[in-house]
């Protein structure tokens, strides 16, 4: 297996990101980067920070929180945990672990922030396994890019 690939190129939100640290993440545990969610300069955006990597066992967990959000905005930070295994004949295998920290005030909307992540999380997966099999971006991800820098 090789060394986990970058989502910049297949997730579509991510419009532009900016690394936190350059330096290796096994020196330092918080590297991460920045990520618009609206190709807004202004507007909402994700910083991502490794929490956990290990580079042989291939895990990782990643907190995300949400920066420039407006008040109603219900999540406080998201966590997921990754791992890829070796599934054979030149496959292998990723498992997400995904969990949100609600706003004590956003209780109430959990049955639809989730049915929200599903196909949130959904669209994440398809796009990963389109690039993974086709070595491009998924068109989805090439539409907003272009959309993205025609209103730029």
């Amino acid at each position: 297996m090789s060394s986990m690939t970058p989502t910049s190129g297949w997730r579509p939100f991510r419009i532009h990101t900016a690394t936190l640290s350059a330096r290796s993440l096994k020196m330092h545990a918080h590297a991460g980067r920045v990520c618009s969610l609206d190709g807004n300069p202004n507007g909402m955006k994700a910083s991502e920070q490794f929490l956990a990597y290990d580079e042989e066992a291939k895990t990782c967990t990643i907190r995300i929180d949400f920066l420039n959000t407006m008040a109603v905005f219900p999540i406080d930070h998201n966590k997921v945990d990754f791992s890829i295994v070796d599934a054979g004949d030149g496959k292998s295998e990723m498992t997400w672990a995904f969990s949100s920290q609600i706003k004590p005030w956003a209780f109430f909307l959990w049955p639809v922030i989730r049915l929200g992540f599903g196909f949130f999380v959904g669209q994440i997966i398809e796009e990963l396994v389109y690039y993974a099999e086709n070595d491009a971006p998924h068109p989805r991800k090439v539409k907003a890019l272009t959309t993205a820098g025609a209103a730029a």
